[in-house]
């Protein structure tokens, strides 16, 4: 699921409006649709914010979701001996 589609569905299940869950945020309500519609991408603050609120990694809420892989699995083999 894309970044916004799964932002979009975390609020919908929390049964926020969109302005509601900006002031949660402590954002402004245009900057988060822009965020939500995929216009924008969020910064690290509001990437914090949005997994302290949602209580999801921000990883799983920005990496494309079929394999993630962790920087250990990205080194070379040779590195980690």
């Amino acid at each position: 699921m894309r970044f916004p589609n799964l932002l979009a569905s975390l609020r919908d299940e929390k049964g926020l409006s969109i302005m509601s869950l900006a002031e949660a945020l402590g954002m402004d309500s245009a900057t988060y649709i822009e965020i939500e519609l995929g216009r924008k991408k969020p910064d690290f603050g509001i990437s914090e914010r949005l997994e302290e609120f949602f209580g999801v990694p921000v990883d799983d809420l920005l990496l494309p979701t079929p394999r993630k892989r962790s920087l250990w699995q990205l080194m070379e083999p040779s590195i980690l001996e």
